[in-house]
């Protein structure tokens, strides 16, 4: 015997815990990747000119964990002929790349939806999709399990769920 067995209340506890939690995280899951598909395939790159470039300081000295923020400010054209400027964080790699006021960078940007744009990141596209896979396949493991934690808790022992009428069970062994 298990405690899951032992304890009905805490099996739906539980499955019910992880099944909410793990639809959860599906969710921000599919979003993301609907946001970078849609970049992904129907973005539109476009060239942008960067308009400020700066450093933040986001560690204190005196702790002895002294870091930087690197922030660019970009502005282009869309095809509609509306003008965005967009303000990103840049890795310290990038900061390093060589971009300077004045100058030009990719942009990838969704036609219906101008605001949602990115510097353009097409040559990392097959590793940030391939990126996704294991995440869905823990999505997709940790709803089943949550399932199978939670839907004994809510049967019957004899495996038939549970109904508040002969009616409603009659109706519930035709299906």
């Amino acid at each position: 015997m298990n405690v899951w067995d032992d304890h009905p209340v805490l099996r739906l506890l539980g499955g019910g815990l992880v099944l909410v939690v793990s639809l959860f995280l599906a969710a921000l899951l599919a979003w993301q990747l609907a946001r970078d598909l849609a970049i992904w395939v129907l973005g539109r790159a476009v060239e942008a000119e960067v308009v400020d470039l700066w450093v933040e300081q986001v560690g204190a000295q005196d702790e002895g964990e002294l870091d930087f923020q690197y922030y660019m400010t970009y502005r282009f054209a869309t095809s509609g002929g509306e003008t965005i400027t967009e303000t990103t964080t840049l890795s310290v790699a990038e900061w390093a790349g060589g971009y300077e006021e004045g100058g030009r960078v990719g942009v990838v940007y969704f036609p219906p939806y101008p605001a949602h744009n990115r510097l353009d990141d097409s040559r990392f596209v097959p590793a940030l999709a391939c990126s996704y896979v294991p995440a869905i396949l823990v999505a997709v493991a940790l709803v089943v399990a949550g399932w199978q934690l939670f839907r004994p808790a809510i049967q019957e022992p004899g495996g038939e769920w549970e109904v508040e009428d002969e009616k409603e069970r009659e109706n519930a062994k035709r299906i």
